[in-house]
């Protein structure tokens, strides 16, 4: 529990105060017990998943098992330390049996089968074709398959209505799928409000695409961090250009992301930090520079 408490603290406390509400858990850093069917409507809940999609064909059920403290995020360091640990371990058991024990019911109550087929038939439920507009913020590129616009024709000129395809930097749809071409009435629409819109072959393959989006986005970063040194505060005169570099695209990435960034050099076997905040956290939980690589203490290793 204290190591739970260690990562809260670390974590946005609006953030944390909202998951608190959301499971019933107020100033706890592990949720307890199982909160109510509803407990999401405290406190929307949203993440990118294929399951909205699956739930509007079919019954579905969705539960989440605690790995990690409340206030973390997925994809964090928290929640990777945090999975690593014990915490991490008895939430994937508890979910297991879950899991389990759920289909053991289903299997062995044919009346519990029709219930849920009963609710699900009397929904009203949209069609589907999930909209990607409704997620965009801004400034987006929005790719499709032609799915949701094969499915539902009016989506779009729906979209611009709301003013939600402005919003976006463009549109990317590929066609000889679902869409043999993209029909006139979308292209005057993009035509009409000036934005932007790309006719992807089928023979383009989308890891393709993304790959030199990233690519594009990566060396825009990588410039902005090499240029953008008005914020440090480093005394660079006593370091060699190398280590210059090195620091200054460190201290950026500290700058940008809020937190302290590290570097270490296996073939010199050098370290390098964006500040002293790196070492002083560090220490706050007990560990030295070797322990990143070679820790001292129990641990899990995993490849990404």
């Amino acid at each position: 529990m204290e190591f739970a408490r260690q990562l809260q603290a670390t974590v946005d406390p609006a953030i944390k105060d909202r998951d608190q509400r959301m499971y019933e858990a107020k100033e706890k850093a592990l949720a307890d017990g199982v909160v109510s069917r509803n407990a999401w409507e405290k406190a929307p809940l949203t993440a990118s998943s294929d399951s909205g999609g699956v739930s509007q064909m079919m019954p579905m059920n969705l539960f989440t098992a605690v790995c990690w403290p409340l206030g973390v995020a997925p994809h964090t360091w928290q929640s990777c330390a945090s999975a690593g640990s014990t915490i991490g371990q008895k939430g994937a058991f508890y979910a297991a049996k879950v899991i389990a024990a759920t289909a053991y019911d289903l299997y062995t109550q044919p009346e519990l089968r029709k219930e849920i087929q009963d609710e699900f038939d009397a929904q009203d439920r949209e069609p589907y074709a999930p909209d990607a507009f409704h997620w965009t913020k801004g400034k987006e590129l929005v790719l499709s398959s032609g799915y949701v616009i094969a499915k539902e024709p009016d989506c779009i000129e729906k979209a611009f209505r709301e003013g939600s395809v402005q919003k976006s930097a463009g549109m990317m749809i590929k066609r000889e799928r679902y869409l043999e071409k993209i029909p006139e009435e979308i292209l005057e629409l993009f035509d009409q409000y000036e934005v932007p819109l790309i006719s992807m072959p089928f023979s383009a393959p989308w890891m393709e695409v993304m790959s030199q989006i990233n690519t594009a986005v990566l060396n825009r970063t990588i410039r902005r961090l090499r240029i953008n040194t008005s914020h440090m505060t480093f005394q660079m005169s006593n370091f060699s250009y190398k280590e210059q570099k090195i620091k200054r695209i460190l201290q950026a990435m500290e700058a940008e992301m809020g937190f302290p960034a590290f570097l270490y050099d296996f073939v010199e076997e050098e370290a390098y930090y964006s500040s002293m905040n790196f070492q002083k956290i560090a220490k706050g939980f007990g560990l030295e520079t070797e322990d990143f690589w070679e820790p001292s203490m129990p641990y899990t290793w995993h490849i990404l």
